[in-house]
């Protein structure tokens, strides 16, 4: 075992490269790694940070109370299934091509602490969750807004959902919600190309407190004007020729089917 792991590690690495644990950043992964199943907690700096390298896959980890940053994902560098949460710094940096698919956020404090920030161009975020942050859900502000992509995501119960400071023409908001936020769902102007939004007027997880360390299960809830206007409404829904009709859910938890209908996982990709 590593120090500061409780659950278990597999490390893959195409270039021998290392892993290191220095006391300040948990995890710093330089090239061609597939970090899976790891847990960092009560770090000063950042918990995993992959800003050294490129081809870096995490999976399935959760970051605890990590001080300045959860994750930080530089070029070419990808997770997906991370947890972080109940920490004081940006939850997670996405930058110049880079994928978080399945990424859940919430109760990052502070007045200037933002749930996800993006950091370089051409980042996308799919089926993810920003909620309870002191300030963004999604800050997509300047030039790193271009050509970025977010789709099938929530933001709840942050100051302001999906943040933006210009007319981010390079940005592509798909099939997204919000609602609680405090100041806006979405900062309307600055994203031209929002569509299939969806406004929540309840509460749309089936128990996810505001409180430190409270409970946090993003399932979808059946609550009208909640979890139900989310199910089986995000992208892809009718293909482009119109043959063929999919039931994605917005968010990272897809409802379960009635019981007998063979039905799939409550997670949209293998842990």
């Amino acid at each position: 075992m590593v120090p500061g792991f409780d659950v278990g590690l597999e490390l893959h690495s195409k270039q021998g490269r290392d892993l290191r644990w220095n006391g300040v950043v948990e995890i710093q992964a330089s090239n061609y790694l597939k970090l899976y199943r790891l847990k960092a907690s009560n770090m000063p700096n950042r918990c995993y940070d992959l800003g050294g390298g490129s081809g870096t896959e995490i999976r399935t980890a959760e970051g605890v109370n990590c001080g300045t940053m959860g994750v930080s994902l530089s070029s070419g560098n990808n997770a997906v299934n991370i947890e972080i949460h109940d920490g004081t710094g940006i939850g997670v940096s996405i930058g110049n091509q880079t994928v978080c698919d399945g990424c859940l956020v919430y109760r990052q404090t502070g007045a200037t602490t933002d749930c996800f920030q993006a950091s370089s161009i051409g980042a996308q975020i799919i089926r993810s969750v920003a909620a309870y942050c002191g300030r963004y859900g999604f800050n997509i502000a300047g030039n790193a807004g271009f050509s970025m992509i977010v789709t099938n995501s929530i933001a709840y119960g942050n100051a302001t959902g999906f943040f933006g400071d210009q007319v981010q023409d390079g940005v592509s908001l798909y099939n997204n919600a919000g609602g609680n936020n405090s100041v806006a769902n979405v900062t309307a102007n600055d994203f031209p190309y929002n569509i299939g939004f969806v406004t929540l007027t309840a509460d749309p997880f089936v128990s996810v407190s505001s409180s430190a360390n409270g409970a946090a299960n993003f399932a979808l809830s059946t609550a009208a004007g909640g979890g139900a206007l989310l199910r089986a409404a995000g992208l892809v829904g009718l293909a482009p020729s119109g043959n063929s009709t999919g039931y994605q859910d917005i968010g990272p938890m897809q409802h379960a089917d009635p019981s007998g209908s063979g039905g799939q996982r409550s997670f949209t990709f293998l842990q």
